[in-house]
């Protein structure tokens, strides 16, 4: 009972922030939207966040926040009316590594709460690990605002930019990959394995003449045209699958 009182105080201070940033009105009338996001695209996200929320132009101030209980999700609802299970406290920001390739990882904030106020309307940016029994699944973002139309424009607007930049966020572009459930035995989170493979020549696959015409037409004069296919309305990407026997020159052909 004396550890979930000292819980309760120290959540206090987040209830109070909340308070004070959206006015002393009742923080019931709030309205929630929320998107979840794979994990896969944890690193763009990242980058993402980064270009939205610094430098903070348009955010009063930023709230490292954690969950007492691993295995609860941080949500708004949780933050404005704490059950019976440990509520949230602040706490200084946690970050995870994302290894994707490249020499340093993308460092990646867990949980975080934004304060930020648009055209006079408040609002309030909550990001958290989404997931379910005790396994992390996404990422989660919840948007508090007023309610009325205005601060629902806000929350669209700001889902929107979130989306457009994963779509395209280049973390992961050009690279082999693979899916990995385990951390790695360098502490770095991975999700997504990026291989750093050794590049090959063409003049070291050994293909037949009409298949090397056969892939050129089907990837490389493609990805040139690819402008001019946008332009017309058509599909700009797409997949190529090998198949054959070990030996027959699969792996040095991607690597190429």
């Amino acid at each position: 009972m004396m550890e979930l009182l000292r819980w309760r105080g120290r959540s206090r201070r987040l209830f109070a922030e909340l308070k004070a940033h959206f006015g002393q009105g009742d923080l019931t009338q709030l309205s929630i939207a929320t998107r979840e996001f794979p994990q896969r695209v944890r690193a763009d996200l990242q980058r993402v966040m980064e270009s939205l929320f610094e430098p903070p132009d348009h955010v009063r101030k930023f709230l490292s926040v954690r969950q007492e209980q691993n295995y609860a999700e941080i949500t708004f609802s949780g933050l404005l009316s704490p059950g019976w299970m440990p509520p949230a406290v602040i706490s200084p920001p946690e970050y995870e590594e994302i290894d994707i390739g490249e020499d340093r990882p993308v460092r990646c904030l867990k949980a975080g709460l934004w304060l930020a106020e648009r055209n006079g309307a408040p609002y309030a940016v909550l990001m958290s690990p989404a997931g379910h029994h005790g396994m992390v699944t996404g990422i989660s973002f919840q948007i508090a605002t007023a309610g009325n139309e205005a601060s629902a424009d806000i929350a669209e607007s700001t889902f929107r930019k979130l989306e457009s930049g994963v779509q395209q966020g280049r973390c992961y572009r050009g690279k082999v990959l693979s899916l990995e459930m385990q951390h790695s035995y360098t502490g770095q989170s991975t999700g997504i394995k990026v291989h750093k493979l050794p590049p090959v020549n063409r003049d070291q696959v050994v293909l037949s003449d009409k298949t090397l015409t056969l892939l050129d037409r089907n990837i490389v004069q493609f990805v040139q045209r690819r402008a001019q296919l946008a332009s017309l309305g058509q599909a700009t990407r797409k997949g190529i699958l090998f198949y054959g026997p070990p030996g027959t020159g699969k792996t040095y052909t991607i690597r190429c």
